[in-house]
């Protein structure tokens, strides 16, 4: 019985020295999902953030376009305002007249 124990003690031992190496390249391949999914996620955090900024700027944009044509709308609201004022003191003089 010894030579069988010989034998099942041999083929354990080279399972389990398979699975040493099994459990190595496993753990190896983690260290490198772990890595890239570190990687990935500050790639991830850095896109978020731009996207942010954009998204502030852009609001930032629309808040100053929206002031510029305010401008603008009084500007061309003071000069037909000038404009009927100047027609109505036309009116005035010509009915005193």
């Amino acid at each position: 019985m010894t030579e069988e124990h010989d034998k099942l003690l041999k083929s354990f031992e080279s399972r389990i020295s398979m699975l040493l190496q099994k459990m190595d390249s496993y753990q190896s391949q983690l260290a490198t999902l772990k890595d890239n999914y570190d990687r990935k996620n500050k790639e991830l955090m850095h896109a978020h953030k731009t996207i942010v900024e954009l998204q502030e700027k852009y609001d930032n944009l629309k808040i100053a376009k929206t002031v510029a044509l305010s401008k603008t709308d009084i500007k061309d609201g003071k000069l037909r305002l000038s404009k009927m004022m100047r027609e109505i003191d036309n009116c005035i003089a010509l009915l005193n007249d």
